[in-house]
Order: structure tokens, then C-alpha cells, then sequence
């Protein structure tokens, strides 16, 4: 059911014209809160901390895997995290070749034009086959606390030894309580995720979880992408865990104990566009605690915030929110106690409108040659990568989607290839949600309050400084 207006109180931060049309549209859901002075610490805290433009960096890669014996192609795009456009003030760009322990093998400063720049890395054989990285950065990007650099991962082989051998490497499993808080004598949803040593999904069809006493509560799977997700009822003090096969070898993992007390917190944004399906549970003692006290529900994308008020009146408590709250794309919710301090977090993503219409033609093909004719309706930047139809090398596991809408705002910078450009369907939209149940915002609340300073600025060329050991005369320059 619709949130009552008698225990909500709301308040949103966007000009006025959308305050006035979000308040009617509302009403009389909501009420406008009379503390919004006390308040605007939801508002502050986000508008200071994303003052200053924050760079996303997208490598398009010629392909994926290379030989020692072959050229790393790339063309790069600099994107404008908080305007949603290419950002042209970028003009020099760092891009280092790094091996799996982040030791920086080689590196290349790029010209950045109108939001883009190009290069490549020359491999020799003195590289071992395994797995490497380009990271992507620029001089202003070491203002931020967070890694705000582009991280892109390749494998080199070495024909003199092919293949590195991966095989002996065990699955990494993780474990990530929907709203990041697993809470006794509730319901919880946990989110699982299950990857090789490549950061490579794992599609487990048959895993199961069982309590201490080894019996069988649940069966569940993970997707190929390495993601699932399984509810624990009414979680008791005791340790779970989680078992599966893969490649005919069995492995186990314990689940975290529940905590006491706390808020579990469970949404749904994508079985309905209209709506945003919020399942908040506790247990007896959490609520009778916590009934008097203000919880604030805070929505946060960079520095836009929308928030409100409620009280804890249920063990149970449903909320649907309109999805006019919400911001196009990424955001991050978080609940907040009395002290205003965080208990709990999801990220969800808001589908919207961002398709790209050009229309190409194949004009003529001429051996190892295509011509090609496109037509845009915007002015665009476009980044071409040809290799053989049949070719294995160009497994892509990260689209200039997943790095620019999704990644850069996560901990973990490789989730696995989601198409959601070409299809954005209710099953893709799932999808992107179960991965964004399982991990992390790389903005931490408490850490936004320590306002970033700019003291690396955006660099643009080159100064060279030198002694010329020639006497020159008085006319030379």
C-alpha cells in the first residue's frame, strides 16, 4: 500500500519548478516537513562533496586478448559523471599497462580533444601469458578519495608458453545482505556472488544453504555473471552456510552471523515503472527501541538528493514510492538513524530514455574492406573495433555502459557485461538489479563529509624545461 501521510514527512532539493510539480503530485501522500533547516545536512553533505566535475573514463579496446606479438589498440572517452556528457575541459590523459599486481609496465600520455583520445601499447615477448590492466586517469583525478580512474582488464598471451593456467585457482565467494544488514529474527534476502580468479562469473545451478544443523533450508543458483540471491527466514542465531559443485569439487562457505538488532531492508524497482517497492523488517526488540526515534529514508544520486522522514511502527513495514523520487540511472539509498548515521544502503538503477539512434548502410566490401555510411541525429563520437567474425579474442566483459552508468559508481569495477543499451527489458533490468543488491557504493556517507580540496588541476600540455649547450645569437629564439 501507499506510505500514510501522518507518520512521513518529505522534503526534496531540486529547483523550485520541481518542488512545486513533485509536492502536487504527492500530495497527499507526503506532507512537507517543517524541520527541513535542521534537515538540510541531506542536501549539504552531497552538493559540497560533488561540487567539483568528477571524470568516468571508458577504454574502447581493439579486443580482449593478446599476443606478445601484437599492438593494444584503444580510443578513449572522458565522460562528465554529473552532467551526462563528454567533458572537454580533459586534455591530458594517463593510461598505464599494469600487470595483476598493479606494477605499472608501461604508460602513455594522451591528447584529450572534445572529450576523446586514441592510442596504443607495443607488447614484446619479455611478458609472461596471464592477466593484465589499463587504468585510465588523469592529474585532476587524484583530487577524490575514491579510485575515480578507469580500470580495464586484457589477457596477454606469450606464444613461447601459451595460455597462463588458471585452472588451480579455487572460486572467490562473497556474501552481501540486501541493504548490507543481516538481522536476527527477520527475514532477510542475501545476495551471493561467486567468480573465478579472472573476476569471471560463475554460474552455479544447484548450490544450497543449510543451518547448523546441516539440514537443508533453501536451494538456489547464480546467474552467468556470478550473481544470486537467497532469503533466510526468520534468521536464528546460528552459523549457515552455503555449499556447491564446480568443476566436480565440492566447496563450502559460511554464511556471516546475523546481528542482534538492526533494519533489513529489501526493494523492488523493476516489476513495476511506475513504482518503487520498499520491504522494510526488524525484529521485536529493534522496534520497541526504536519506534519513538526519526528514521530518514535518503536518496542520493552525486549531488542531487531527494529524502523523508518515517517512523519504525511494524516488524514489517511496507513502502511504495513513486518513481518520480528517483533519479535517471544510478542511485544510491541509504536509510539513516536519529543520529543521522547510516544503517543501511541498496543501489538501484531507474531505467530511462537514453537510446542512440544512427542508422548505418554497408556501402561496399572490397576484400579485407567494408565500407560503411552512418547517420546520426546528435553530434557523436564513434569508436569502431574490426577483428574476424569468428574471432575469440573480443569476449568483451565491459561496455562503455557498465563503465560510465554503472561501474564508476561501485567498489568492484568488474561486474560482468550487462547489455542494457540494446535491451533494456524487464529480464536485463532483473538482471542489473541482482547485481546491484550484491555490491557496493564507492561513495561512503561519513567519508562525504570531509569536502575534497582541488590541488592537482587539470594539466594541458606539455612545458619543457632544458639548457641549450649551443651559444645562440641575439636574433635566435
Amino acid at each position: 500500500m501507499y506510505i500514510s501521510p501522518h507518520n512521513f514527512e518529505f522534503t526534496t532539493m531540486k529547483m523550485v519548478k520541481k518542488i512545486i510539480s513533485l509536492l502536487l503530485l504527492l500530495f497527499p501522500l507526503f506532507c512537507v516537513s517543517q524541520n527541513a533547516a535542521s534537515d538540510s545536512v541531506f542536501s549539504t553533505i552531497p552538493s559540497k562533496y560533488f561540487e567539483m566535475n568528477r571524470e568516468n573514463f571508458h577504454l574502447q579496446l581493439n579486443k580482449n586478448t593478446y599476443l606478445t606479438t601484437e599492438n593494444i589498440w584503444f580510443k578513449g572517452f572522458v565522460f562528465d559523471k554529473k552532467n551526462q556528457q563528454l567533458l572537454i575541459e580533459t586534455s591530458n590523459v594517463h593510461v598505464n599497462l599494469l600487470d595483476e599486481n598493479g606494477t605499472i609496465l608501461d604508460s602513455k600520455l594522451c591528447f584529450a580533444s572534445n572529450g576523446s583520445f586514441n592510442g596504443n601499447f607495443k607488447l614484446t615477448d619479455k611478458l609472461n601469458s596471464g592477466l593484465y590492466y589499463l587504468q585510465v586517469y588523469t592529474n585532476y583525478s587524484n583530487n577524490f578519495a575514491e579510485d575515480e580512474s578507469g580500470l580495464f582488464k586484457i589477457e596477454i598471451i606469450n606464444p613461447n608458453s601459451g595460455q597462463a593456467n588458471y585452472e588451480r585457482n579455487d572460486p572467490q565467494i562473497s556474501f552481501r545482505p540486501e541493504g548490507g544488514t543481516f538481522v536476527e529474527n527477520a527475514d532477510n534476502s542475501i545476495g551471493i556472488i561467486i567468480k573465478d580468479c579472472l573476476e569471471n562469473g560463475i554460474e552455479i545451478t544447484d548450490a544450497k544453504l543449510f543451518n547448523s544443523q546441516n539440514q537443508e533450508v533453501i536451494s538456489f543458483k547464480t546467474n552467468e555473471l556470478g550473481y544470486g540471491q537467497f532469503p533466510i527466514t526468520n534468521a536464528k542465531n546460528e552459523q549457515y552456510k552455503v555449499r556447491f559443485k564446480y568443476k566436480n569439487k565440492e566447496y563450502e562457505k559460511v554464511v556471516p552471523a546475523p546481528q542482534k538488532n538492526g533494519i533489513a531492508m529489501t526493494m523492488n524497482n523493476y516489476a513495476n515503472e511506475k513504482n518503487v517497492f520498499v520491504t522494510l523488517k526488524t525484529n521485536a526488540s529493534t522496534l520497541e527501541n526504536e519506534k519513538q526515534h526519526d528514521f530518514y529514508f535518503v536518496i542520493n544520486q552525486n549531488d542531487q538528493v531527494n529524502f523523508f522522514k518515517f517512523k519504525l511502527e511494524k516488524t514489517i513495514q511496507n513502502l511504495t514510492l513513486p518513481e518520480g523520487l528517483f533519479y535517471d540511472g544510478i542511485n544510491i539509498i541509504r536509510i539513516l538513524d536519529h543520529n543521522k548515521t547510516p544503517i543501511n544502503e541498496r543501489i538501484i538503477y531507474k531505467k530511462f530514455d537514453n537510446s542512440f539512434n544512427a542508422n548505418y548502410t554497408i556501402v561496399s566490401k572490397t576484400k579485407d574492406s567494408v565500407k560503411i555510411a552512418a547517420t546520426f541525429l546528435n553530434k557523436v563520437s564513434v569508436g569502431i573495433s574490426v577483428v574476424p567474425k569468428e574471432s575469440k579474442s573480443i569476449a568483451a566483459t565491459q561496455n562503455i555502459f557498465n563503465s560510465l552508468e554503472i561501474s564508476s559508481y561501485l567498489k568492484n569495477k568488474f561486474i560482468g557485461k550487462v547489455d542494457f543499451f540494446n535491451d533494456s527489458s524487464r529480464k536485463n533490468h532483473y538482471i542489473l538489479d541482482l547485481i546491484l543488491l550484491c555490491e557496493k557504493s564507492k561513495y561512503d556517507w561519513n567519508s562525504m563529509k570531509n569536502v575534497p580540496k582541488e590541488i592537482y588541476s587539470f594539466n594541458r600540455g606539455l612545458t619543457i624545461k632544458g639548457t641549450i649547450n649551443t651559444k645562440t645569437s641575439g636574433d635566435e629564439k
